[in-house]
């Protein structure tokens, strides 16, 4: 799920380039996934071409190429023992043990009444981790007919035991938690998780704002990977392969 959109002198210049991006908004990625923001700046400064020594393969998604322009998505893998060797040197703690996979399902509060599976800044904000292959596994369900069959908006609200639990089956995961959340303003989104993940009881009720006026959708999205992040530096600290001394505010 690395994105690119690189424009150069020809398409095939453009497709080189965007190789090279989509190493290091991977790494970057990577970073994130395994120690929030302290981690990730701290690997910021790693060299394009060091990053690229430690490249595994890479494998393209989709593509598309016009006069001057490349734009792809493709999936970067790193080779462990060079990433291992890394971490080691800049004495970044991190775990390569994986948690079960949990269901987060988003619950987004509008004066009108509860919403789940229609696009709405809330569900985005969830799906725009790409989460699935982190430490951490979230997944947000498909919202396809099967799901909204078994899980209205309601009884999602409602926390229904139940239909709860029929989704967690259905994705084959550990745990299943409601993530609520609703707009205070033009900014900010007041959002909570509360209930038992696949690391453990999660109790997590905060306001969240956009930066420089980016409104409830950049505010869901600041609330998500928080979210995302403390669960990543709590699994970290349990099963550590290095200490961790940083530690992360909700």
């Amino acid at each position: 799920g690395v994105e690119v959109d690189v424009r150069a002198d020809t398409a095939a210049e453009a497709k080189k380039q965007a190789i090279t991006e989509a190493n290091v908004k991977a790494f970057a990625l990577f970073a994130q996934r395994v120690g929030g923001d302290v981690v990730a700046d701290k690997l910021s400064d790693i060299p394009s071409k060091r990053i690229d020594a430690m490249l595994d393969s890479l494998s393209i998604e989709e593509e598309s190429t016009g006069p001057r322009r490349y734009i792809g998505k493709l999936t970067v893998r790193f080779l462990p023992d060079k990433m291992r060797k890394m971490m080691a040197e800049l004495g970044v703690g991190y775990s390569e043990k994986l948690a079960g996979k949990t269901v987060i399902v988003p619950v987004w509060r509008t004066p009108e009444g509860v919403v789940v599976w229609e696009d709405n800044p809330w569900r985005t904000a969830w799906l725009s981790l790409q989460s699935e292959n982190s430490p951490v596994p979230l997944i947000v369900p498909l919202g396809d007919l099967a799901d909204t069959d078994t899980l209205t908006a309601e009884l999602a609200a409602n926390r229904d035991e139940a239909s709860l639990e029929a989704i967690r089956l259905r994705y084959d995961a550990d745990a299943i938690v409601v993530a609520e959340a609703s707009a205070v303003g033009e900014d900010t989104v007041q959002a909570n998780m509360i209930g038992t993940s696949a690391i453990g009881r999660l109790e997590f009720d905060k306001a969240y704002s956009a930066e420089d006026g980016g409104g409830v959708d950049q505010a869901a999205r600041i609330a998500a990977l928080r979210f995302h992040q403390v669960m990543l530096l709590r699994w970290k600290k349990e099963n550590e392969a290095a200490p961790v001394t940083q530690s992360l505010p909700i």
